[in-house]
């Protein structure tokens, strides 16, 4: 699962850019990047417009019926991978300048909630200003986070569609029920974040929603819900590892799938 939680990081970049332009605190990314250009100085509700995602093209094409050899299963497998992490950073970017960039948030908006941080006192303006920064925020960052599970999805059904020769198809199931397991924790935890409070009436108001949202990165705020999530990602990543060793004892050969 180290491949959910590299393009999940994605979906933070852009969000980090801009909590760390409002707050003066360090990006909770790693990952320097550029921040896109922002223009318009309106603070109305923007609804993100769906991004598409291109359906993958199966990588086998395998009659009904049909297994494949262990090389044609292991080949397949390593050709999905490698065209996942090819495509998938494009996908998830191409998301970030449609939902990010232009007209949504601009440089004026920004540097108004970076003032509003750091007051005292709001006044009623000030209130629905950062209610209306807020809302359009998480709508945003979520709509992102949807589309990083759209690309993961389509990577899992191709994955899915794969027929393994018999003696594998318990390492296939379990590796294709991990990883569903986890993908499906994850989308129900976006869900829940997209619940979350936008009504920002002061300072201590806009920092909790903050740490919501980040939480979408860093991992859920709740402990339970954390080690839940650290035990799908270590459940999933041992599943993909035991499918890999059993390919390489078989064919004497790295089979690059887990990385």
């Amino acid at each position: 699962m180290s491949k959910l939680k590299a393009l999940a990081g994605l979906g933070v970049m852009l969000l980090a850019l801009m909590l760390t332009g409002c707050s003066g605190e360090p990006s909770p990314t790693d990952t320097p990047v550029e921040a896109p250009t922002v223009a318009v100085a309106s603070t109305s509700v923007v609804t993100p417009t769906p991004v598409a995602v291109d359906t993958p093209t199966p990588v086998a094409q395998v009659q009904e019926g049909a297994a494949l050899t262990t090389r044609e299963y292991a080949e397949a497998l390593v050709e999905a991978t490698s065209g996942f992490e090819e495509e998938g950073d494009d996908k998830i970017e191409a998301a970030f300048e449609a939902l990010f960039s232009g007209d949504l948030i601009s440089e004026d908006v920004l540097e108004r909630m970076f003032t509003l941080e750091t007051s005292e006192s709001w006044s009623e303006d000030d209130v629905k200003f950062a209610s209306e920064f807020a809302k359009t925020l998480l709508q945003a960052t979520t709509a992102v986070y949807d589309v990083i599970l759209k690309v993961f999805n389509e990577y899992l059904d191709e994955m899915a569609s794969l027929k393994p020769p018999e003696h594998l198809s318990d390492l296939h199931s379990a590796f294709i029920e991990a990883y569903r397991e986890s993908l499906r924790f994850f989308q129900e935890y976006v869900e829940s974040v997209k619940n979350t409070d936008t009504e920002i009436k002061g300072p201590a108001d806009y920092a909790n929603f903050q740490e919501i949202v980040n939480s979408l990165e860093s991992g859920p705020l709740d402990p339970e819900l954390q080690q839940k999530s650290d035990d799908l990602a270590e459940q999933a990543e041992q599943a993909c590892l035991e499918l890999k060793e059993q390919l390489e004892a078989e064919l004497e050969r790295d089979v690059s799938i887990c990385e």
